[in-house]
Protein backbone atom coordinates (compact mmCIF):
# COMPACT_ATOMS: atom_id res chain seq x y z
CA UNK A 1 0.00 0.00 0.00
CA UNK A 2 1.69 3.41 -0.94
CA UNK A 3 1.40 6.35 1.29
CA UNK A 4 0.40 10.01 0.19
CA UNK A 5 3.68 12.23 -0.52
CA UNK A 6 2.27 14.88 1.11
CA UNK A 7 2.37 14.67 5.50
CA UNK A 8 -0.12 12.60 6.89
CA UNK A 9 -1.03 11.02 10.65
CA UNK A 10 -0.39 7.69 11.89
CA UNK A 11 -3.66 6.74 13.91
CA UNK A 12 -2.88 4.14 16.72
CA UNK A 13 -6.22 2.48 17.19
CA UNK A 14 -5.17 1.47 20.72
CA UNK A 15 -5.31 4.67 21.47
CA UNK A 16 -8.30 5.57 19.89
CA UNK A 17 -11.78 5.40 20.30
CA UNK A 18 -12.74 2.16 17.67
CA UNK A 19 -16.26 1.92 15.91
CA UNK A 20 -19.02 -0.17 17.56
CA UNK A 21 -19.11 -3.86 16.77
CA UNK A 22 -21.94 -3.13 13.58
CA UNK A 23 -24.92 -5.30 13.34
CA UNK A 24 -25.55 -7.89 10.73
CA UNK A 25 -28.15 -5.17 8.66
CA UNK A 26 -25.40 -2.67 9.41
CA UNK A 27 -22.43 -5.22 7.95
CA UNK A 28 -24.59 -6.31 4.74
CA UNK A 29 -25.30 -1.96 4.05
CA UNK A 30 -21.24 -1.43 4.34
CA UNK A 31 -20.36 -4.22 2.42
CA UNK A 32 -22.56 -3.26 -0.39
CA UNK A 33 -21.28 0.28 -0.43
CA UNK A 34 -17.88 -0.07 -0.42
CA UNK A 35 -18.49 -2.93 -3.21
CA UNK A 36 -20.27 -0.77 -5.15
CA UNK A 37 -17.04 2.26 -4.64
CA UNK A 38 -14.22 -0.69 -5.78
CA UNK A 39 -16.48 -1.59 -9.04
CA UNK A 40 -16.95 2.21 -9.77
CA UNK A 41 -13.25 2.84 -9.70
CA UNK A 42 -13.21 -0.20 -12.27
CA UNK A 43 -9.37 -1.16 -12.12
CA UNK A 44 -8.64 -4.88 -11.25
CA UNK A 45 -5.30 -5.96 -11.52
CA UNK A 46 -5.10 -6.78 -8.19
CA UNK A 47 -7.32 -8.29 -5.69
CA UNK A 48 -10.37 -6.65 -6.35
CA UNK A 49 -11.22 -9.44 -8.96
CA UNK A 50 -12.15 -11.67 -5.78
CA UNK A 51 -15.41 -9.50 -5.04
CA UNK A 52 -16.77 -12.11 -7.60
CA UNK A 53 -16.91 -14.44 -4.65
CA UNK A 54 -19.46 -12.73 -3.29
CA UNK A 55 -21.71 -12.74 -6.53
CA UNK A 56 -23.94 -16.09 -4.60
CA UNK A 57 -24.31 -13.99 -1.06
CA UNK A 58 -25.45 -10.39 -2.51
CA UNK A 59 -27.86 -11.13 -5.48
CA UNK A 60 -29.02 -7.60 -4.75
CA UNK A 61 -25.82 -6.52 -6.77
CA UNK A 62 -25.74 -8.01 -9.95
CA UNK A 63 -22.25 -6.06 -11.19
CA UNK A 64 -20.55 -8.78 -9.03
CA UNK A 65 -21.11 -11.24 -11.47
CA UNK A 66 -19.69 -9.01 -14.28
CA UNK A 67 -16.16 -8.51 -12.30
CA UNK A 68 -13.56 -9.66 -14.19
CA UNK A 69 -10.83 -11.66 -12.36
CA UNK A 70 -7.35 -10.91 -12.87
CA UNK A 71 -4.39 -13.26 -13.26
CA UNK A 72 -3.78 -12.50 -9.14
CA UNK A 73 -6.88 -12.58 -8.37
CA UNK A 74 -7.58 -15.71 -9.77
CA UNK A 75 -4.36 -17.15 -7.64
CA UNK A 76 -5.91 -15.35 -4.79
CA UNK A 77 -9.53 -17.12 -4.67
CA UNK A 78 -8.75 -20.35 -2.86
CA UNK A 79 -6.98 -18.46 -0.56
CA UNK A 80 -9.30 -15.78 0.63
CA UNK A 81 -12.00 -18.52 0.80
CA UNK A 82 -9.74 -20.62 3.47
CA UNK A 83 -8.95 -17.12 5.35
CA UNK A 84 -12.41 -16.15 5.55
CA UNK A 85 -13.80 -19.90 6.38
CA UNK A 86 -10.62 -19.69 8.90
CA UNK A 87 -12.42 -16.70 11.05
CA UNK A 88 -15.60 -18.29 10.77
CA UNK A 89 -14.44 -21.31 12.29
CA UNK A 90 -12.29 -19.84 14.59
CA UNK A 91 -9.36 -21.68 13.44
CA UNK A 92 -5.73 -20.53 14.07
CA UNK A 93 -3.67 -22.71 12.39
CA UNK A 94 -6.02 -22.77 8.68
CA UNK A 95 -5.51 -18.66 9.17
CA UNK A 96 -2.00 -19.29 9.82
CA UNK A 97 -1.85 -21.22 6.74
CA UNK A 98 -4.05 -18.54 4.50
CA UNK A 99 -2.07 -15.73 6.32
CA UNK A 100 1.67 -17.08 5.04
CA UNK A 101 0.06 -18.36 1.41
CA UNK A 102 -1.23 -14.59 0.80
CA UNK A 103 1.79 -13.00 1.87
CA UNK A 104 4.18 -11.68 -1.15
CA UNK A 105 1.27 -12.47 -3.49
CA UNK A 106 1.25 -10.06 -6.87
CA UNK A 107 4.14 -7.72 -7.63
CA UNK A 108 4.98 -3.71 -6.87
CA UNK A 109 6.21 -2.24 -3.45
CA UNK A 110 3.51 -3.54 -1.77
CA UNK A 111 2.04 -6.46 -3.19
CA UNK A 112 -1.91 -7.27 -3.40
CA UNK A 113 -1.94 -9.87 -1.51
CA UNK A 114 -0.29 -7.51 1.28
CA UNK A 115 -2.63 -4.98 1.06
CA UNK A 116 -5.47 -7.11 0.81
CA UNK A 117 -4.10 -8.78 4.54
CA UNK A 118 -4.00 -4.63 6.00
CA UNK A 119 -7.57 -3.92 5.09
CA UNK A 120 -8.75 -7.61 6.23
CA UNK A 121 -7.09 -6.29 9.67
CA UNK A 122 -8.30 -3.40 9.78
CA UNK A 123 -11.51 -4.38 9.72
CA UNK A 124 -11.44 -7.06 13.08
CA UNK A 125 -9.08 -4.28 14.83
CA UNK A 126 -11.53 -1.37 14.25
CA UNK A 127 -14.81 -3.45 14.81
CA UNK A 128 -13.06 -4.94 18.02
CA UNK A 129 -13.78 -8.25 16.79
CA UNK A 130 -13.21 -11.25 19.23
CA UNK A 131 -11.28 -12.32 16.27
CA UNK A 132 -9.01 -9.54 16.35
CA UNK A 133 -8.36 -9.51 19.75
CA UNK A 134 -6.95 -13.27 19.55
CA UNK A 135 -4.45 -12.85 16.95
CA UNK A 136 -3.64 -10.07 18.65
CA UNK A 137 -1.75 -11.79 21.40
CA UNK A 138 1.60 -11.79 21.97
CA UNK A 139 2.61 -15.40 20.74
CA UNK A 140 0.36 -15.50 17.96
CA UNK A 141 1.15 -11.95 16.83
CA UNK A 142 4.82 -12.70 16.53
CA UNK A 143 4.74 -15.73 14.42
CA UNK A 144 2.63 -13.68 11.83
CA UNK A 145 5.20 -10.84 11.87
CA UNK A 146 7.41 -13.53 11.41
CA UNK A 147 6.26 -15.45 8.38
CA UNK A 148 5.44 -11.57 7.32
CA UNK A 149 9.24 -10.57 7.40
CA UNK A 150 10.54 -13.92 5.71
CA UNK A 151 7.87 -14.12 2.90
CA UNK A 152 6.99 -10.50 1.63
CA UNK A 153 9.08 -7.25 1.02
CA UNK A 154 10.42 -5.14 4.06
CA UNK A 155 7.83 -2.21 3.65
CA UNK A 156 4.81 -4.62 3.33
CA UNK A 157 6.46 -6.55 6.85
CA UNK A 158 5.95 -3.40 8.62
CA UNK A 159 2.50 -2.08 7.57
CA UNK A 160 2.09 -5.92 8.21
CA UNK A 161 3.44 -5.63 11.76
CA UNK A 162 1.26 -2.30 12.39
CA UNK A 163 -1.68 -3.18 11.22
CA UNK A 164 -1.46 -6.58 13.80
CA UNK A 165 -0.93 -3.77 16.55
CA UNK A 166 -3.76 -2.06 15.02
CA UNK A 167 -1.92 0.54 13.56
CA UNK A 168 -2.74 2.29 10.81
CA UNK A 169 -2.86 5.29 8.22
CA UNK A 170 -4.71 8.35 9.33
CA UNK A 171 -6.42 8.17 5.71
CA UNK A 172 -7.71 4.33 5.53
CA UNK A 173 -9.10 5.39 8.90
CA UNK A 174 -10.72 7.93 7.35
CA UNK A 175 -12.22 5.41 4.96
CA UNK A 176 -13.91 3.69 7.38
CA UNK A 177 -14.79 6.75 8.93
CA UNK A 178 -16.41 7.58 5.99
CA UNK A 179 -18.03 4.54 5.32
CA UNK A 180 -20.00 3.95 9.02
CA UNK A 181 -21.07 7.91 8.35
CA UNK A 182 -23.58 6.43 5.55
CA UNK A 183 -22.88 9.32 4.12
CA UNK A 184 -26.22 10.97 3.54
CA UNK A 185 -25.27 13.46 1.01
CA UNK A 186 -23.82 10.33 -0.96
CA UNK A 187 -20.46 11.39 -0.53
CA UNK A 188 -17.25 9.26 -0.19
CA UNK A 189 -14.90 11.57 -0.97
CA UNK A 190 -12.50 9.71 1.49
CA UNK A 191 -13.22 6.07 -0.13
CA UNK A 192 -13.05 7.37 -3.38
CA UNK A 193 -9.05 9.00 -2.08
CA UNK A 194 -8.15 6.15 -0.31
CA UNK A 195 -9.09 4.19 -3.97
CA UNK A 196 -6.61 6.53 -5.67
CA UNK A 197 -3.67 5.47 -3.76
CA UNK A 198 -0.64 3.37 -5.74
CA UNK A 199 -1.83 1.59 -9.00
CA UNK A 200 -4.52 -0.76 -7.24
CA UNK A 201 -3.05 -0.69 -3.58
CA UNK A 202 -6.33 1.14 -2.69
CA UNK A 203 -8.58 -0.91 -4.21
CA UNK A 204 -6.60 -3.88 -2.99
CA UNK A 205 -7.12 -2.75 0.68
CA UNK A 206 -10.49 -2.05 0.11
CA UNK A 207 -10.80 -5.14 -1.10
CA UNK A 208 -9.70 -6.86 2.33
CA UNK A 209 -11.84 -4.79 4.27
CA UNK A 210 -14.88 -5.86 2.57
CA UNK A 211 -14.16 -9.93 3.41
CA UNK A 212 -12.88 -9.11 7.02
CA UNK A 213 -16.40 -7.67 7.15
CA UNK A 214 -18.22 -9.99 5.49
CA UNK A 215 -16.20 -12.95 8.13
CA UNK A 216 -17.83 -10.93 11.25
CA UNK A 217 -21.15 -11.66 10.40
CA UNK A 218 -22.79 -13.41 12.65
CA UNK A 219 -23.59 -17.33 12.72
CA UNK A 220 -25.56 -18.99 10.39
CA UNK A 221 -25.36 -15.80 8.23
CA UNK A 222 -21.58 -16.16 6.74
CA UNK A 223 -20.13 -17.25 3.48
CA UNK A 224 -21.29 -20.83 3.64
CA UNK A 225 -21.93 -21.11 0.12
CA UNK A 226 -18.65 -19.52 -1.00
CA UNK A 227 -16.92 -21.97 1.39
CA UNK A 228 -17.94 -24.78 -0.98
CA UNK A 229 -14.93 -26.92 -2.16
CA UNK A 230 -12.64 -25.66 0.97
CA UNK A 231 -12.47 -29.02 3.75
CA UNK A 232 -11.27 -28.08 7.04
CA UNK A 233 -9.17 -30.91 6.78
CA UNK A 234 -7.46 -29.47 3.60
CA UNK A 235 -4.53 -27.81 5.19
CA UNK A 236 -1.01 -27.76 3.49
CA UNK A 237 2.19 -25.87 4.80
CA UNK A 238 3.59 -25.66 7.96
CA UNK A 239 2.05 -25.12 11.39
CA UNK A 240 2.26 -21.44 12.31
CA UNK A 241 -0.15 -20.74 15.21
CA UNK A 242 0.12 -24.13 17.36
CA UNK A 243 2.32 -26.50 18.61
CA UNK A 244 -0.25 -29.46 18.27
CA UNK A 245 -0.41 -31.38 15.74
CA UNK A 246 -2.87 -30.77 12.53
CA UNK A 247 -5.60 -32.21 12.52
CA UNK A 248 -7.11 -33.91 9.42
Amino acid sequence: MFYPTEPSFIVDLKRTLRFRPPQRETLLSEIQSLSEEIFKWSRFEGMAGVLALLAEELPSLPFISSIPISFWSSHALPRVRKLVSSVIHEDLDDFGLAWEALLGLGPGLTPAGDDFLVGFLAAHKLFSSSFGERIGHDGIKTRLEERARIKTVPTSSQFLKCALDGIFSEILYLAFDDLRSGAEDGGREKIEYFLEWGHSSGADTLTGVVFGLWSMMPPGDGLKPLMKGIPRGQRRGSRMLSTHEERH
